[in-house]
Order: C-alpha cells, then sequence, then structure tokens
C-alpha cells in the first residue's frame, strides 16, 4: 500500500488547520485499497492524553485512523523536527514525499497529495505490466 502518514498534536495550531483538507483526501481514497492514511498524534502534554486526542477526533467529526507516539519513538526514527509533518510512503515502504507545516489552502493540499499518490498508483501500474 502507500501510505500518508500525517505527524500532529492536539496543542498544534497548523497541525489542526490542515484536518478538513487531510479529511477530504482520506475522503478521495476511502475507497481505494491500495491507499492507507495514518494520523500519528505526537509530543503530547498532560494527563489522560489518548482519551483527550481521541475526544478531539470525535467531537470534529475526523474519520481519521490514530495512533498514539507516546514516547516520542515514531516521531524521532521518522527524523520529524517539527509538525505537521507528513510523509508519502510508496508499495516498499520508501519515504517518496516529505512536506512540513501547512499552507492553509486545503484544495491545495489534497492537490499535493493527489499528485504524489496518483504517480505512485500509475507507476506500480507500469511496473506490473512489465
Amino acid at each position: 500500500k502507500i501510505v500518508i502518514v500525517d505527524f500532529w498534536a492536539t496543542w498544534c495550531g497548523p497541525c489542526k488547520a490542515s484536518f478538513p483538507g487531510m479529511q477530504m483526501a482520506v475522503d478521495k481514497y476511502a475507497d481505494n485499497e491500495n491507499v492507507s492514511f495514518l494520523f500519528i498524534d505526537t509530543w503530547e502534554n498532560g494527563d489522560n492524553v489518548e482519551a483527550n486526542v481521541r475526544k478531539f477526533i470525535d467531537d470534529k467529526g475526523y474519520r481519521f485512523n490514530v495512533l498514539m507516539d507516546l514516547k516520542g519513538k515514531v516521531v524521532s526514527d521518522f527524523g520529524v523536527s517539527g509538525i505537521p509533518t507528513k510523509f508519502i510512503l510508496d508499495q516498499e515502504g520508501n519515504i517518496r514525499y516529505e512536506s512540513v507545516g501547512y499552507g492553509g489552502n486545503d484544495a491545495k493540499l489534497v492537490d499535493e497529495l493527489s499528485t504524489v499518490i496518483d504517480f505512485l498508483l500509475e507507476e506500480k501500474q507500469s511496473v506490473d505490466k512489465l
């Protein structure tokens, strides 16, 4: 699968601002079994982190697959220095795209991600035909 990984936190304004666009991208590829989105919550503070994150996602109505990076290991393994950071991994697990921050335009975010995702889907089809 192509996997889109989005590192974020509930205290991160740009992370939360990007979520409507990310929901649009999730919806666009919802029926494609070759594309998967993972939202990795990291660098949270305070008590009841998991419950607070779940409440935030549920209250906003996002349909995200959220994983918790409570110890910061995954974010460290990816070499993330700021959030939001999004990666697109190809079908072999190679990082093929990285984006740090959020430009403030949901449609542009969806277009950016879609360009890479569609390229990787087409690339895989071309290789499979050989």
